[in-house]
């Protein structure tokens, strides 16, 4: 294996142990050519490297044991929310209705947007959708403090 680096200012010819040779060109700048007796320590070494790299990787993203608890319990509270949001629709006559629940987090906080499809949804009066979001928002989620949007599309 050979390495080549750029040097300067140095010209001439100069050997260290037979490792480094510097070889001139016509512009008087020199190459630094540095020959490999054993291609195996480079390949080690870089396999090493390539190793650390990766479990410090690995360390890195392993996520805090707090946040997972917390997304947990969120899932659960996100899934009986869902299944209520549901019921209360098939309650009303809109059975078979797709609900999709998404979070989005600032500052701190959960903002989550509930999608509501079914077909019927559009053919009523605003009012009518009006009443059915107040309807849907006075569903409880687990947590307070969490912003909610509805959203319905047909």
């Amino acid at each position: 294996m050979v390495v080549t680096s750029k040097v300067s200012s140095i010209t001439g010819c100069c050997q260290s142990g037979g490792s480094r040779r510097l070889i001139s060109d016509r512009t008087g700048k020199g190459r630094v050519i540095i020959s490999m007796k054993n291609p195996f320590g480079i390949a080690t070494a870089l396999l090493i490297l390539c190793i650390a790299f990766c479990a410090r990787g690995t360390v890195m993203s392993k996520e805090n044991p707090d946040r997972v608890r917390e997304n947990e319990r969120y899932a659960v509270w996100e899934q009986t929310f869902v299944e209520s949001i549901r019921e209360r629709l098939a309650g009303q006559g809109y059975s078979n209705s797709g609900v999709t629940m998404n979070w989005v987090r600032k500052d701190g906080r959960r903002t989550y947007t509930v999608t509501v499809h079914h077909r019927q949804i559009s053919s009523l009066a605003r009012e009518e959708q009006e009443q059915l979001v107040q309807m849907l928002l006075q569903e409880k989620f687990g947590d307070e403090d969490c912003g909610m949007l509805i959203v319905l599309e047909d």
